[in-house]
């Protein structure tokens, strides 16, 4: 580990657990409630559901679009199920998180995500219990983003530390590298795809 890390800070999704539960609840119990609501047929749901999630990203830039009450509100859903309750039945973690377990007997282990509070504490059921420290999501705690500068800014003051005392593992090149970097952070790239460029393939290339 680089000398004069004592925390390390982890994304979550696709660096912690699959995306499985997020793929099932966007793109699959989102439009069927919008289908169910409006009795369409469930592929004009998708074609309409997509349409407004690709809007609400890219063109409006809504932080708010990570979270469900959002699109509930957004869509008027009349929310017959638990969402929360369902992507945490089809979250599925990677083989490798009890190395979590033994970082946090050495080091102060953090997680930094955009995924909204409620999606992400519904995610934090099938992981080790009482391993992180402290949990950030960027959307509801910080009402951003990790492209944003500012947001990591907010999370160092968080962490009460400086850049060169944190080491940030994700999947993602700009979010999880490139922009903590600019802060002194120790950004390292998680790639568990063999054939991609990354720092690590595996958590256990930490504890190793």
């Amino acid at each position: 580990m680089d000398a004069g890390v004592n925390i390390i800070s982890f994304d979550l999704d696709n660096t912690l657990i699959t995306d499985d539960g997020d793929k099932h609840l966007w793109n699959e119990l989102i439009p069927n409630e919008y289908a169910h609501d409006r009795d369409i047929p469930l592929e004009q749901a998708k074609k309409e559901v997509y349409a407004a999630y690709y809007h609400a990203e890219h063109i409006e830039h809504a932080n708010e679009a990570k979270q469900i009450h959002y699109w509930v509100n957004r869509l008027q859903l009349t929310h017959r199920g638990d969402f929360n309750e369902a992507l945490a039945d089809a979250t599925t973690p990677y083989d490798d998180v009890n190395t979590l377990e033994a970082l946090a007997e050495h080091y102060t282990v953090t997680l930094f995500t955009n995924s909204s509070r409620g999606l992400m504490e519904a995610k934090l059921q099938k992981l080790p219990s009482n391993v992180f420290d402290k949990t950030i999501s960027a959307p509801t705690d910080y009402n951003s983003n990790k492209r944003n500068h500012n947001a990591w800014l907010t999370y160092l003051d968080d962490l009460d530390t400086r850049g060169e005392h944190v080491m940030h593992i994700g999947d993602r090149v700009i979010d999880d590298v490139q922009v903590p970097s600019r802060l002194g952070i120790k950004g390292r790239l998680l790639n568990r795809d063999d054939d991609q460029t990354g720092d690590y393939t595996s958590l256990h290339d930490l504890k190793d």
